[in-house]
């Protein structure tokens, strides 16, 4: 998956992960300064979030193929199968509308826990064949769950 996405999905979730760009190299003789005065670089100049990709002006059909309950890993598993566009898909909104018709279709799935471990796979295992979200798994928070890669424990 393509760090824009990740970064896009991420800054429309609210997640600061860098937010910091490394200050600019000093001119060498082979590269003339600017000639404007600018403000100077530091190393805590803010960098701004990615643009999401405007919303696509047909309807990409359903955000959800299947979500079906099951038992793995020690307890109760909801098996999530995403539609391929929102799997590909640059626009944040994508996950949005995945987790929508989620909970929709599954309303014991609406909790924190769930919700972050779809973002998860979304931001970090978008091709995986199908998303495994477990009710039982600790509400450790959004970066904790990424830092686990979708598995806390």
């Amino acid at each position: 998956m393509p760090a824009r996405r990740r970064l896009a999905a991420l800054a429309a979730l609210g997640v600061v992960l860098a937010g910091c760009t490394p200050a600019a190299p000093a001119p060498t003789p082979s590269t003339s300064a600017p000639s404007t005065t600018a403000a100077p670089s530091s190393p805590l100049t803010p960098t701004p979030s990615p643009s999401p990709s405007p919303s696509p002006s047909v309807d990409p059909g359903p955000a959800l193929e299947s979500a079906t309950w099951g038992e793995r890993e020690g307890g109760r598993s909801l098996v999530v199968v995403p539609a391929p566009w929102v799997r590909s898909s640059e626009d944040p909104t994508a996950i949005d509308r995945l987790w929508s018709e989620l909970i929709e279709a599954e309303p014991e799935a609406d909790t924190t826990v769930m919700h972050d471990q779809l973002v998860c796979h979304a931001v970090g295992a978008p091709d995986k064949d199908t998303w495994n979200l477990e009710p039982w798994r600790p509400d450790v928070g959004l970066v904790a769950v990424l830092r686990a890669r979708c598995n806390p424990t």
